[in-house]
């Protein structure tokens, strides 16, 4: 919960407080509050407990400043892992002392310009009235939301926008759908699935790394009780960026393989033939819509309808063994991180 993240696109964590709420599908499994139930069991509820953390754990990243300096290279935080820099508790004394841990963690951006401050948020209507700093926004700090299916991005990209954040992300994990995020990104959606080269500036000059959006992290979900990501999602969420000229960052499959479409080149529905399935473990045929026609688990085979020529095979393998290519290779692709000029 702190150094030596194992979040692939950070090197440490800082968490204001640990709890959290509920607020879209994207928090139905969340890997959080399964792994703080064991120690901090009853904060993941809207009106539950939060738990703040000690003065030796606030201290921590004054040292990864100073190790960063010596370095001279950015450190990235990711705030938070194990809560939400922006939720505000409706329960006025958790409330206060949020207000608290918030007023304490600019202060700490402040005295720690050679760390990139990841602040990632799924309330960012909140944030404006939850920051200092107005119309000057610290370089070192980055502000991004989730956004896990198109009502997410409806609803949460323009507040995003809205702020004027010198470095704004998304965070499209756990990916749950398709998106569409041609407006956002200034680029032409010219068919179902597929994203032309840059196609000129569009939509108020938001394209690329000098507009609005600066950085797209992908990925599916892990957990024991992960739903599985068509690759499809994924390589159109990459195709987008590329198109946009926005760095593009796949973190992973998540628990489900993607081991190749239901059929072959020139086949269709009619040469499914279920009598003729040979499976092992847990897995399914995962449509682009989300849907699942074909589940089997340790050889049980559930047929409810003729997969489309659209759906792929996928085997529930672990987030190890699933592994992060997208296309043949790994996306980790990244913003320029602020470096302070030394003293």
């Amino acid at each position: 919960m702190s150094a030596g993240s194992a979040i692939e696109w950070t090197h440490n964590t800082h968490n204001l407080w640990i709890g959290c709420s509920r607020v879209s599908p994207g928090c139905r499994f969340c890997y959080a509050e399964r792994d703080a139930e064991r120690f901090w069991p009853g904060q993941w509820h809207l009106a539950g407990p939060r738990t703040f953390l000690s003065e030796g754990y606030w201290r921590k990243p004054l040292a990864w400043n100073r190790a960063a300096r010596r370095s001279g290279t950015s450190t990235l935080v990711f705030c938070g892992s194990m809560c939400d820099f922006a939720e505000v508790h409706p329960d006025p004394e958790i409330g206060a002392r949020q207000d608290a841990a918030r007023a304490r963690l600019w202060d700490l951006i402040a005295v720690t310009p050679w760390l990139t401050w990841q602040l990632l948020t799924k309330r960012p209507e909140n944030v404006a009235a939850l920051v200092p700093w107005g119309d000057d926004w610290p370089r070192n700090v980055w502000l991004g939301t989730s956004v896990e299916d198109q009502t997410r991005a409806e609803q949460r990209i323009p507040a995003l926008l809205a702020l004027p954040a010198r470095t704004r992300f998304l965070s499209c994990e756990p990916l749950l759908e398709q998106l569409d995020l041609s407006r956002w990104l200034g680029i032409e959606h010219f068919d179902s699935f597929g994203w032309g080269q840059e196609l000129g500036a569009a939509l108020a000059g938001r394209v690329g790394p000098a507009g609005g959006l600066h950085w797209i992290i992908g990925g599916g979900e892990s957990g024991p009780r992960a739903r599985p990501m068509h690759p499809a999602w994924a390589t159109s969420l990459r195709d987008q960026a590329l198109a946009a000229g926005v760095p593009f960052f796949h973190k992973q499959h998540g628990e489900f393989r993607p081991d190749g479409p239901v059929y072959a080149a020139g086949e269709t529905e009619a040469d499914f033939d279920a009598t003729m399935l040979e499976v092992n473990g847990t897995g399914c045929a995962l449509e682009l819509d989300g849907a699942r026609p074909v589940r089997w688990d340790t050889r049980e085979i559930t047929v409810d309808a003729v997969p489309s020529t659209s759906a792929w095979w996928m085997s529930k393998v672990g987030k190890k063994a699933a592994g992060r290519a997208l296309g043949g290779q790994e996306w980790q692709q990244m913003p320029e991180r602020w470096i302070p000029v030394a003293a």
